[in-house]
């Protein structure tokens, strides 16, 4: 996404450059812009979707609230 990044991101980036046959040289594109998004072959981190066949992978769910325990009220995530 667009600003400051985070390690969630350039885990999810760095992964996909070194595993996923195509990715290897694919330009990376920071934004939160829908129209934008729109356009891009595989989002990952920004959207609000993970739909897979569409390469779409956003970890941050609306309904997503599970958390490590209830001393500890941080959102997981996974990259």
């Amino acid at each position: 996404h667009n600003g400051t990044f985070h390690c969630d991101e350039a885990l999810a980036i760095a992964l996909l450059r070194m595993g996923v046959s195509g990715y290897a040289d694919a330009t990376i594109v920071r934004t939160r812009d829908a129209d934008v998004l729109g356009k891009l072959d595989c989002i990952v981190d920004v959207g609000g979707e993970y739909v897979p066949e569409r390469q779409r992978f956003d970890h941050h769910q609306r309904g997503f609230s599970e958390v490590f325990s209830e001393h500890h009220v941080t959102k997981l995530s996974s990259a």
